[in-house]
């Protein structure tokens, strides 16, 4: 590249001298003596035609094919999308038809109290089908699809936070859940994977979200149901990038819960409590705490957060546990 552009420079230096003097072999002179044979320009003349052609035709095909290879790559992701929507919709079509099938002849969503483990959970057998089908397919789900699995099953009263619950979904893959507007009233998602979960505007009134990680989650606009709602649970959650932008949580409980820039920002958590919470750049902008605002961040509250030195000594943390723990 370099000697092309010393080679434009000699010939730019030549066709000026060219028309300064009267050199006669260049040609570039109308007065100049008539040369014998061909001159410069003549030859220049020969060369540049089939030269100019071959670089439009070059750079014609090279945006020919530049084109052909992104309409192409476009192609092959489109048939990815179409391939992966119709695995989704399979396992997910497969599972609520297993599901259904339990419900119906099994009488599923009345099993609870005949068995129950250490934590209250139904431990009968079809329950344990029922637990190990959710789990399995979860994990072949995008966002949408998970947030259909989780409204199915709250609707069905499998997941009730209380001792009813058939389903546990203590570890479930439901990153990037799709839960917008959705009603989650006496729902419990303990333990539960929901990073990056969109449950904006959605209803979870005595919803329990204890331990689970709810790193990048959105609960922006999260109510409570105005017909007698009552608290939502995040004790010892990991709460690290999570928005409550606007939700209106009274008496919600973030017992020891833990997390890095959570934007609390024009929220309402009057009488919440936030015993042994540690927060660090904590958006509290125009956010309602009612008349005690929580006493465990005294030196820290508000938009610094705490001390990294404070917040670093918080060893073996919901996020700390998160972060060993989370899935890949």
């Amino acid at each position: 590249m370099t000697y092309f552009y010393v080679f434009l420079a000699v010939l730019a230096a030549i066709i000026v001298a060219g028309y300064l003097r009267p050199w006669s072999w260049t040609g570039l002179r109308a007065d100049s003596e008539k040369p014998k044979g061909k001159t410069l320009w003549d030859w220049l003349a020969l060369l540049i035609v089939p030269a100019v052609l071959a670089a439009g035709a070059y750079g014609i095909n090279s945006a020919q094919t530049s084109r052909d290879q992104r309409r192409e790559d476009k192609r092959e992701k489109q048939q990815d999308k179409i391939a992966a929507d119709t695995r989704y919709s399979a396992a997910l079509g497969a599972y609520l038809q297993q599901m259904s099938g339990l419900i119906a002849d099994k009488n599923l969503a009345n099993t609870s109290g005949t068995d129950k483990d250490d934590d209250g959970f139904d431990d009968s057998p079809i329950a344990g089908l029922a637990q190990s089908l959710t789990m399995t397919v979860l994990r072949q789900l995008d966002g949408e699809r998970k947030g259909q699995v989780v409204q199915f099953l709250a609707r069905a009263g499998l997941i009730k936070n209380d001792d009813t619950a058939v389903v546990e979904l203590y570890g479930a893959d439901l990153r990037e859940a799709k839960l917008f507007d959705s009603y989650l009233s006496n729902a419990y998602f303990g333990g539960a994977d929901l990073r990056g979960a969109d449950l904006r505007h959605a209803w979870i009134d005595e919803t329990s979200f204890q331990s689970a990680d709810l790193r990048g989650a959105d609960f922006s606009s999260t109510a409570y149901d105005p017909e007698g709602g009552k608290e939502s649970n995040f004790d010892r959650t990991c709460l690290t990038g999570a928005r409550f932008t606007e939700a209106n949580l009274p008496n919600a409980s973030f017992e020891g819960a833990q997390a890095r820039k959570v934007d609390f920002s024009r929220a309402s958590f009057k009488s919440a409590d936030f015993t042994d919470a540690v927060l660090m750049n904590v958006n509290t902008s125009a956010t309602k705490f009612g008349k005690v605002t929580p006493t465990t961040f005294v030196e820290g509250w508000g938009t610094s957060g705490l001390s990294k030195k404070a917040y670093g000594e918080y060893s073996e943390g919901p996020c700390d546990e998160a972060e060993k723990l989370a899935a890949p």
